[in-house]
């Protein structure tokens, strides 16, 4: 069985002058959230502060209609849909049925 995922980290970076990272999550309240800190030298040089925390969320009565969307604009067959879930390791089935 697989875990289910509530969150992702978009990315992490860190160098000399700044150490700061993007995620995404499904916070408790089922809301959507996309999340970020910058910290450092450059957060000190730009806002005059020690660290920069922000973060977008988006309803949990929007999260279907995000997802939809997501899919319609990187998907464009459904075969394509499938290997991508199967390299996540998200389970699926596929079901057809031809009438003759």
């Amino acid at each position: 069985m697989n875990k289910i995922i509530k969150e992702l980290t978009i990315w992490d970076k860190k160098n000399d002058n700044y150490s700061g990272y993007l995620k995404v999550g499904i916070k408790d309240d089922s809301n959507l959230e996309m999340f970020g800190l910058d910290m450092g030298g450059m957060v000190k040089e730009v806002w005059a502060g020690e660290d920069y925390e922000y973060w977008l969320t988006i309803n949990k009565e929007y999260k279907d209609a995000v997802l939809l969307w997501l899919i319609k604009e990187r998907f464009d067959n459904d075969i394509k849909f499938k290997e991508w879930l199967d390299s996540k390791n998200i389970p699926s089935e596929f079901g057809n049925w031809i009438w003759h």
